[in-house]
């Protein structure tokens, strides 16, 4: 047993990082295409981009659907989210000290996150998720997707921001030159794509297969796998970009990765496995998980509410994060 859980552990960890590198190389070679073929850089960002960022949490949820195991699917979206606001957003608050954040989501962005949270809250506490709820919460993707089609030239708040960096008006001042000097795709990129693609598909097979050894060989529920390795795993390119931003004072960046990638966990990693199969909602996902999650969106509420977050602040994130890997641990152990 000592041998097959360190040769299991060792192949969800291979796979886990094969899974993240797969897909950026999935969404630079992407956006490469895109830029060659003419398309605005803004709507490659809430595009590609976006779902790029969640794109293992997104396939490894399909997977999980297809091997009967889709009760990782809500403790890969809920530990996801908790990780994001409670270890990214609060590691980042300790490390910058105290942060302000200039662009107002308080508009839309906020309360777009606030009833996505409820929405998924309201979905799953009956302990069910029917194909009725998968479709609203596809619904809603397409109701941010749209928002922020809109706004993407002149917000600093889309997933291209958070991953390349920029700011709008370094969006514009990237699609004048591409304008200027338009490039080819080359048949690499064409190539990495399908290759990133398949590479995808099978690290996110064979990691959904060692979670499922994992989960019985150490006699716990695969979901709380997802909701403490996987989730952490899968959000460790969204606290690399993070912290780059911070230490370049693009702070916004920081809170923008935060609020897209749980908007999208929530609507597009629920909803799309929930219309291909049935998922399962383990019971104490529900009577623990999903009220931290709660606790954490409320909190993550009220503290970008008057637009700077300090070290004090994020140290309760951390906190919060601490407790709930902690409790999941020990109720599970």
């Amino acid at each position: 047993m000592g041998t097959e859980l360190l040769l299991q552990i060792g192949l969800f960890v291979i796979t886990l990082a094969g899974l993240v590198k797969a897909s950026d190389w999935f969404v630079a070679a992407a956006e490469r295409i895109g830029v060659a073929l003419g398309v605005p850089s803004f709507i490659i960002g809430v595009t590609v981009v976006a779902a790029g960022t969640s794109l293992p949490e997104l396939i490894s949820s399909l997977v999980a659907v297809s091997k009967g195991a889709s009760e990782i699917v809500v403790g890969n979206v809920v530990g996801s989210n908790i990780a994001n606001i409670g270890f990214i957003l609060g590691l980042v608050g300790v490390l910058s000290k105290k942060f302000g954040i200039h662009f107002d989501i308080r508009r839309v962005d906020l309360p777009m996150l606030i009833g996505a949270t409820l929405l998924m809250t309201l979905a799953i506490f009956d302990g069910t998720f029917s194909k009725v709820e998968a479709v609203v919460m596809c619904l809603g993707m397409s109701l941010f997707l749209a928002y922020v089609l809109r706004d993407s030239g002149k917000t600093g708040t889309t997933d291209a921001v958070r991953e390349t960096g920029k700011d709008s008006g370094d969006q514009t001042e990237a699609d004048s030159e591409a304008e200027e000097s338009p490039q080819k795709a080359r048949w690499t990129d064409y190539g990495l794509v399908l290759v990133s693609a398949g590479l995808i598909w099978a690290c996110a097979n064979y990691n959904i297969g060692s979670i499922i050894a994992l989960s019985g060989l150490l006699g716990v529920g695969s979901e709380v796998i997802a909701l403490t390795a996987v989730s952490l795993g899968t959000s460790l390119p969204e606290l690399v970009v993070s912290v780059v931003a911070m230490r370049k004072g693009n702070h916004e960046i920081v809170v923008g990765n935060v609020l897209g990638s749980n908007i999208f966990n929530t609507f597009a990693v629920m909803g799309i496995p929930g219309l291909v199969g049935t998922l399962v909602i383990p019971p104490d996902v529900v009577a623990f998980s999903l009220p931290v999650m709660l606790a954490a969106t409320m909190f993550f509420t009220v503290v970008v509410y008057d637009k700077e977050i300090n070290r004090w602040e994020g140290g309760i994130l951390l906190l919060l994060y601490g407790y709930f890997i902690f409790e999941t641990v020990v109720r599970n152990a």
